[in-house]
């Protein structure tokens, strides 16, 4: 599962990072009586499986896209304040997050805009069905695409064959209590965690099927029209994953404001560095797979230069064959 730490998080913020991915692959069929395994400590002898640098040349530095998010005016302060400022969260991250505007027109009117980025960030605004066609074409090449809120239907426009039609919905103004269904995040925040949604018709992750992974749900007040505040009891998923092609999208109902609390925060952080390593982890999965073993935990692992050492303990339950694969995002 991917580890977050409090201490780590504060190192992310100084930037200058070497940021890794570690599974940890087991292939339980395989086991060996737990009297045979050695009793005192040995040696890990390790052997290069994959070596992406060079089968792909050196990988140019990460390039990340922004696309511009929409604004409301907050009566309490004022001022027009951005629905989704994930641009913001990146800039605390430090400067290996550095990013590009992109405006939406002009990936509709020109997909080939998004050749030369590895991740898009597509922030909560209204519309954007215009632009399945190239969101579904820059995931399958490999791209990365994130979404929020207000832009579920341009990815259920991109990804038609993802959507759970049974599940489409807005929620009313609340905090929902979620459930953490996946169990790599579980181990980060818990077993559930507060969502506030402090605004109406809000999108719930309405994405289904045999490569999505969901990863918080639970109950929630769904509205029955546009002019309803009351709503009704239903069960909806708020944070989903899933491939397509060589590439893979996260969609999150909730979205970075002013008023996340660090535990929201917290989580956001989790997935930038989840999409930022999306190819590495691919890359992983697909080289183990091959030799017939299955992924059954993995960690973000991460070091500032001043102090860049990592430790990480890992249990193995069962005797049998153990991989660990380590894979580095330039």
């Amino acid at each position: 599962m991917f580890g977050l730490s409090r201490t780590w998080l504060d190192g992310i913020a100084g930037g200058g990072l070497v940021v890794a991915l570690l599974v940890v692959i087991a292939l339980d069929r395989l086991s060996t009586p737990s009297s045979q395994l050695p009793r005192s400590t040995s040696v890990l002898q390790v052997r290069i499986l994959s070596d992406f640098n060079q089968r792909m040349g050196q990988p140019a530095k990460l390039r990340l896209a922004v696309t511009p998010t929409e604004y409301s005016y907050q009566q309490s302060s004022g001022k027009d304040m951005p629905w989704d400022d994930m641009g913001k969260l990146l800039r605390q991250l430090g400067e290996g997050y550095r990013y590009d505007v992109i405006e939406p027109e002009d990936i509709a009117s020109q997909p080939s805009k998004l050749d030369p980025y590895d991740v898009l960030f597509l922030t909560c605004a209204s519309g954007g069905e215009e632009l399945g066609g190239a969101l579904r074409a820059f995931v399958a090449r490999g791209g990365t695409l994130y979404a929020s809120d207000f832009r579920y239907d341009a990815v259920a426009a991109a990804f038609p064959d993802m959507v759970d039609k049974k599940g489409k919905a807005a929620g009313t103004p609340q905090d929902v209590v979620a459930e953490v269904v996946d169990p790599a995040l579980r181990d980060i925040i818990g077993p559930s965690m507060t969502l506030r949604f402090d605004l109406s018709q809000w999108k719930v992750a309405a994405f289904a099927g045999p490569r999505v992974t969901p990863l918080l749900r639970g109950s929630y007040l769904k509205q029955r029209n546009a002019k309803d505040m009351k709503g009704v009891k239903a069960m909806g998923t708020f944070l989903v994953k899933f491939t397509h092609g060589k590439g893979t999208v996260i969609f999150t109902s909730f979205h970075n404001e002013k008023q996340n609390s660090e535990l929201e925060i917290k989580l956001l952080q989790h997935l930038v560095f989840q999409l930022v390593n999306a190819s590495a982890e691919a890359e992983v999965t697909e080289t183990n797979e091959r030799a017939g073993f299955e992924p059954t935990k993995s960690n973000l692992l991460s070091a500032p230069k001043d102090n860049p050492q990592v430790t990480k303990t890992y249990t193995h339950a069962k005797a049998g064959p153990l991989r660990f694969a380590l894979a580095f995002r330039n």
